[in-house]
């Protein structure tokens, strides 16, 4: 399917992408030094435009290293998850890994649409109106493909913790600047007009209590001198 407007679209349904991630991770221990075994395993009989769409189509959602056949950290998170949470997060940022299914996510999502609304959708997202009218439908298709695996929740549990990740993140910056504000590296006296201005360590701390204690004992009054009988 190539291009549309400025988004690169899959060819192959998702499921089907999973499927030969899954014969890549399982099968070959995700890595085919021989690529010949990876077109055996995906029921290739040569290195065809079939082959090789399907090839291009798992580097989109990034299952597969840019170079040589090898299953990526994030194929490995899906076909061999530490838990279900793991591997549905991880179908999730396999999904969004293809722009065009993320902005269909955050405008369509699982709202019933018919083929003429998702086709308005789909042209105002791309800026591509005659690649929408033609290819609409089948894009739809696969669209409805991915809604069976998108965790909707899973996202927004994902974007609520980075938003409060963030808001800690803030936080801890404004103590640390209130903590510096607060922290001085000099102390700044000032009286009667004169101002003085000390680095602040043990021994001119002392200075100054000194000449504050001089200010107290100025500003006693003097007591009057008792005269002689």
């Amino acid at each position: 399917m190539a291009k549309i407007g400025n988004y690169e679209t899959p060819d192959f349904k998702f499921s089907t992408i999973l499927e030969a991630t899954k014969i890549l991770v399982e099968t070959l221990k995700g890595n085919a030094s021989d690529e010949k075994n990876f077109i055996d395993a995906l029921g290739h009989k040569s290195k065809n435009g079939a082959y090789l769409q399907k090839v291009s189509d798992m580097r989109k959602y990034k299952l597969l290293s840019s170079r040589g056949i090898t299953a990526t950290e994030l194929a490995n998170r899906i076909i061999k998850p530490l838990s279900q949470k793991e591997k549905k997060v991880a179908i999730n940022e396999a999904i969004d890994n293809v722009e065009l299914w993320k902005e269909l996510m955050k405008r369509v999502g699982r709202k019933e649409i018919t083929e003429e609304n998702f086709r308005l959708q789909l042209s105002e997202i791309t800026g591509d109106r005659d690649k929408s009218y033609k290819n609409s439908g089948s894009i739809l298709s696969q669209f409805k493909d991915i809604l069976q695996y998108y965790d909707e929740n899973i996202s927004k549990d994902t974007e609520k913790y980075i938003s409060n990740e963030k808001d800690r993140n803030i936080v801890g910056m404004n103590n640390m600047e209130q903590s510096q504000v607060l922290e001085p590296k000099k102390i700044l006296l000032r009286f009667e007009g004169n101002n003085v201005l000390l680095d602040r360590n043990d021994i001119n701390i002392d200075v100054l209590i000194s000449i504050l204690g001089g200010l107290k004992e100025s500003k006693k009054p003097k007591e009057k001198s008792k005269s002689s009988l």
